[in-house]
């Protein structure tokens, strides 16, 4: 049920072969018109029954669209969070820089840890939705709850610690260095630390040379 009958993967099977014929660009923009369907997990899933999929995306695994389509079923459907979650190789999908950079983000965040504030604030607001929607459907986890407020916060936030905080105390590389463990602190407190405790440790941690 909602997929292709035994006749109808016979035939996409065969039309596989042919594949080859077909331009990337077209491919791309077929698969991109596909996964922003409102549901297109019963053809994803058909497609791989058929082989098309291991063809169009090498060692993409389906199983995780369709938790998906149901965790974003109140949020406009974007192919790059659909993408993120099929994996596989797009290295011939021919992505735009804009795509290739926003799918790498998705799926780093995929693997991370990375509290809903965190996200918002390294990603934007809706791409760290796309990254925690995808993250619940490959983990079969629930949404955290009040994400969204949280995706909010973050996006809004400010790293509220300057270079020149810092100065002169440090400077050059030993300045870079000494901002991101202080970014990392900031985080570590999700985005709740302020400049105050974080300058306050600032003499406690080693000086780089």
């Amino acid at each position: 049920e909602g997929g292709l009958d035994p006749e109808g993967l016979a035939a996409c099977a065969a039309l596989a072969e042919g594949l080859d014929a077909i331009s990337r660009e077209r491919i791309r923009a077929e698969l991109k018109k596909l996964l922003a369907a409102r549901d297109p997990a019963p053809s994803v899933a058909a497609m791989a029954q058929a082989g098309i999929l291991a063809r169009l995306l090498p060692g993409a695994d389906p199983r995780a669209l369709a938790p998906l389509v149901h965790l974003d079923a109140d949020h406009p459907p974007r192919w790059l969070r659909r993408l993120a979650v099929l994996g596989g190789d797009t290295s011939d999908l021919r992505l735009s820089k804009a795509e290739t950079r926003d799918l790498s983000a998705l799926r780093t965040a995929l693997g991370s840890m990375e509290t809903p504030a965190a996200l918002g604030w390294h990603l934007g607001r809706a791409l760290a939705a796309d990254a925690l929607l995808a993250r619940a459907a490959v983990l079969e986890t629930p949404l955290p709850p009040g994400w969204q407020a949280e995706v909010e916060r973050g996006a809004a936030a400010r790293f509220p610690v300057t270079a020149a905080d810092l100065m002169p105390h440090y400077t050059g590389e030993a300045l870079g260095a000494r901002m991101k463990q202080l970014q990392a602190r900031w985080l570590a407190s999700d985005l709740t630390a302020s400049r105050e405790a974080l300058l306050k440790g600032r003499d406690k941690l080693p000086r780089l040379r």
